[in-house]
């Protein structure tokens, strides 16, 4: 009995860690849209080029147009 209840509690904590990975992915891709929107309204296609290619940049712009 106490077998199958520690499986439940397994199963229970890896179902909401997938969700919790996903809700992230989610809002990281809300993210990156917003970046990409903000800076083709800004007509700053080399800034696109770059943060396709570099994390990092990527996260500096976020900071610098107040993405979240």
């Amino acid at each position: 009995m106490r077998d199958g209840l520690r499986k439940m509690e397994y199963m229970t904590l890896l179902e909401r860690d997938e969700r919790n990975i996903e809700k992230g992915i989610g809002i990281g891709e809300e993210m990156f849209v917003r970046l990409i929107q903000v800076l083709t309204e800004k007509g700053l296609q080399s800034e696109i080029d770059a943060v396709l290619k570099d994390k990092g940049y990527r996260e500096v712009l976020y900071k610098k147009y107040g993405i979240k």
